[in-house]
C-alpha cells in the first residue's frame, strides 16, 4: 500500500477533495464525490471511516451544521508535506538537513539550475550582518 505523508492512498485522494475545493463539504457532498466522480461503490459507512481516520490524523475538521455535519481540511497539502518532510529528516537525518542534501545528491543530479535555486534560498536564509555598518 502506497503511503502520502502518512495517509493511505485513499485517504490521500479524500484529502485531494478537500485542498481542491478549500471549503466545506457536507456529507452528502462527499459521498456524491467518492461514488460517482471517483466511481467507487463505497457504504456511507465506508467513507465516514475514511473521514473519522482523517480526523484522527488531524488533518481534517468536522463540525454540524443543524443536521447536517461538514468536513475541512485542517492543513494544506502544502503543510501537511512540510511536516512530514521535517519529520523524515528529524529521524533519518539527525535534524540535519546538511546531511539529507550530502545523501541526496549522491544519488540524485542537480542541475546548474536547481543549484543555484538552492543557493540563492541558502543566500537568503542568512540573517543581515549590519556590524559592518
Amino acid at each position: 500500500m502506497n503511503s502520502y505523508y502518512g495517509l493511505s492512498e485513499i485517504e490521500y485522494e479524500l484529502m485531494q477533495l478537500f485542498w481542491q475545493s478549500d471549503k466545506e463539504l457536507f456529507f452528502a457532498e462527499i459521498v456524491r464525490y467518492c461514488n460517482e466522480q471517483k466511481g467507487h461503490d463505497w457504504a456511507q459507512t465506508t467513507i465516514h471511516t475514511y473521514l473519522s481516520r482523517l480526523i484522527q490524523k488531524n488533518v481534517l475538521t468536522s463540525s454540524r451544521k443543524g443536521y447536517k455535519r461538514s468536513y475541512k481540511a485542517k492543513v494544506s497539502e502544502d503543510e501537511l508535506s512540510g511536516i512530514w518532510a521535517n519529520k523524515f529528516i528529524e529521524t533519518s537525518y539527525e535534524n540535519s538537513v546538511t546531511k539529507f542534501l550530502v545523501s541526496f545528491t549522491k544519488k540524485t543530479k542537480l542541475s546548474k539550475e536547481e543549484i543555484d535555486h538552492l543557493h540563492q534560498f541558502l543566500d537568503e536564509q542568512l540573517p543581515n550582518d549590519d556590524s559592518s555598518i
